[in-house]
């Protein structure tokens, strides 16, 4: 079954994700791994932002295509090939994709990169709350919570917060539990279970402003 909104918290933690955010009717916005586009969709209908859509999964782009605002531009790329100019956005998001992006050290620089000054980058992910691990399929790599600062401050970031949402987590797994709804995401957190043991996920939101 198709699942439009495939990562814990919904749009729900999507606006706790940018509660502080000015948001303007300008404002250049990347979503990477945008999926089927309800982040920019929602940005586009209340803010009349300018959204750019970056995913490699072509089907995911072909359905945001359809349900899209005319206005949004969708990419059909992995986030470290793409061909974006400096500095040519406010806001960059990752949803549930910045830990399937290897390596990680990588995509913090371009996103620095892409980001005007003062730009704010926005996270939201799995992390490991005990042994850090890379796992296949959806689910990327786990990491400590404080590994994942590191990185965001050594590529040039100023980290405001970053707060443990795993409630969220264990929502989602319950909801795809009685609704019988299979996604990528709990295919995986099934066949891995094993590991996920050793790993203790957890889930966080991150918010940080380019120097």
């Amino acid at each position: 079954m198709a699942c439009e909104i495939c990562r814990p918290g919904g749009l729900d933690l999507t606006a706790e994700l940018l509660s502080g955010i000015p948001l303007r009717h300008d404002l250049r916005v990347l979503d990477v791994g945008c999926g089927q586009g309800s982040t920019l969709n929602m940005l586009a209908k209340q803010y009349d932002i300018h959204g750019t859509g970056l995913d490699s999964d072509a089907p995911a782009l072909r359905a945001a295509k359809e349900a899209a605002s005319p206005d949004i531009r969708w990419i059909h790329s992995d986030f470290l090939s793409c061909s974006l100019p400096d500095a040519s956005f406010d806001l960059i998001l990752f949803e549930c994709s910045y830990s399937k992006i290897d390596p990680p050290a990588a995509a913090v620089r371009l996103a620095h990169r892409l980001l005007c000054a003062g730009g704010s980058l926005l996270l939201s992910d799995l992390y490991s709350k005990a042994e850090e691990m890379t796992l296949s399929g959806s689910l990327g790599r786990l990491e400590h919570l404080e590994s994942i600062r590191t990185t965001i401050e050594d590529a040039g970031f100023t980290v405001l917060e970053l707060t443990d949402r795993s409630a969220v987590l264990k929502a989602y797994a319950a909801q795809m539990y009685f609704s019988k709804e299979e996604t990528s995401l709990s295919r995986d957190l099934l066949a891995h279970r094993d590991e996920l043991l050793l790993a203790r996920p957890g889930y966080f939101i991150l918010k940080a402003i380019r120097k």
